[in-house]
This record gives C-alpha cells, sequence and structure tokens, in this order.
C-alpha cells in the first residue's frame, strides 16, 4: 500500500512537471520584445499624465503586457502568480475593496466584512473536495465530517467541519446556477476539480483525494489566508 511519503512524492513529481515546469518559447524574443516596448511606453505616459485611476489602468497593463511577454517565452503562469497579485488588488479596490495581502481591512462598527479574494478561493476549492467526497462515497453528504477531518492543513485551516464544506457547496452551486462562471468561488471550484479528476484518471478515485490534499495543503507558500492561487488555468465549463 502506498504511505503518505508515497503521496506527497507523487504530489510534489506533478507540481514540478506540469505546474511550474517551463516550456518552449511560442514567440520570438525580438519581436516581442518590441511590442512589450511599446505597450510599456504606452502605460508609462498614461501614468505620468493621468490621474489616479488613469495610473491605476497603467499599472495594470503594465504588468499584464509583461505577463504576456513571459508566457510567450514559455513561462508557466503559475510561476507569475506574485506579478499577478497587485493586479488583483487594483480590480478589489475598484470595487471598493482591500485586498489583504496590501491593507488589513478592520471593522470598527461590527457589519460584516467584505468577503476577500483569498476566502473566496478557498471555498471554491472546499465546494470541489465537498463535491467528490460525495460522489465517491455512499452517503458522502453525511460523512463529510471525514473529509472536513482529512482536509485540515495549513490552506484550508485547522476548523474545517461538515458545515463549512455544505456551505461552499451550496455558494459554489447558486453561483453556477446564475452561470457566473468568472466567480472566484466558480472557477476555483471548476479548476480543483479538474485537478482532481486528473489525479483520479491517474491514480483513483481514493488515492486522488490525498492528493488533492497535499497539493493544496503543503505544496505552495500560503499567504495570510490561503494558497488559494495554487491551481491556475481555464477551467472546463
Amino acid at each position: 500500500m502506498p504511505t503518505e511519503a508515497d503521496f506527497k512524492a507523487a504530489a510534489a513529481e506533478v507540481r514540478a512537471t506540469h505546474w511550474y515546469a517551463r516550456g518552449p518559447a511560442k514567440l520570438g524574443v525580438r519581436a516581442t520584445l518590441d511590442q512589450l516596448h511599446a505597450k510599456l511606453t504606452t502605460s508609462t505616459e498614461l501614468y505620468e499624465t493621468g490621474g489616479l485611476d488613469d495610473q491605476r489602468y497603467a499599472v495594470v497593463d503594465a504588468l499584464n503586457a509583461i505577463q504576456e511577454f513571459l508566457i510567450g517565452q514559455g513561462f508557466n503562469p503559475n510561476v507569475l502568480k506574485p506579478a499577478h497579485r497587485p493586479i488583483e488588488a487594483l480590480v478589489e479596490q475598484y470595487n471598493n475593496g482591500l485586498d489583504p495581502m496590501f491593507a488589513e481591512r478592520r471593522n470598527e462598527q461590527g457589519g460584516r466584512q467584505r468577503t476577500s479574494p483569498d476566502e473566496q478561493h478557498r471555498t471554491g476549492a472546499l465546494a470541489a473536495m465537498a463535491q467528490f467526497w460525495i460522489e465517491i462515497h455512499p452517503r458522502g453528504d453525511q460523512q463529510l465530517a471525514e473529509a472536513a477531518r482529512r482536509l485540515r492543513g495549513r490552506f484550508f485551516g485547522s476548523d474545517i467541519d461538515a458545515d463549512d464544506l455544505l456551505t461552499a457547496r451550496k455558494k459554489a452551486s447558486k453561483h453556477r446556477r446564475a452561470k457566473q462562471f468568472d466567480h472566484p468561488i466558480v472557477y476555483t471550484a471548476m479548476s480543483v476539480r479538474r485537478m482532481i479528476d486528473g489525479y483520479a484518471a491517474d491514480y483513483g478515485p481514493a488515492k486522488a483525494v490525498t492528493l488533492a490534499i497535499w497539493h493544496l495543503n503543503y505544496l505552495a507558500p500560503a499567504t495570510e489566508t490561503g494558497n488559494w492561487q495554487t491551481i491556475k488555468g481555464e477551467p472546463v465549463k
């Protein structure tokens, strides 16, 4: 029988070969450097002459241009996560929120705080794990306490219970019924499910759960509220 160490090693191999590995360049360096220079020049001109909103757009455009160049040179999008995070912070600011990576928002009036992007992605991952668990276990919805116990770790937290799994599943289902496939909860749920299905195809459903847990809990540094972008890529709708 494979040991827990075997699962960890298999998950680490998948990370090295699929999630962070660099592929061959898709575009020529000289032409794409010229394109990058042109885009950065346009962004800089907007940044230097525009107001605060224009400057924010300029920052997003510049970071996007750099990422597009690197992806064209074979860089895996997963290794560009830190460069992409400021873009999400600016989007959160546009939505009148604060990204916890850059500014911890305190609510002294006792009202409800806006759900952070990290928490939404964590909810999506929980939803995917709950759905898969229910599918592979008879009366799975009544065995979610065991699933919650196994999920506890750096990404999911130390106090996950069955109610958290049920709630996450309901939230993901609600947004999916509304066809909000770009919502962070749904996007992550579909991406994580695609990962679990890949593990299941290679190692079987039971081992897929263990591998997915190892991948999320231990194979990437966590932010303050979770390593929510461990899984990246276009989900299957």
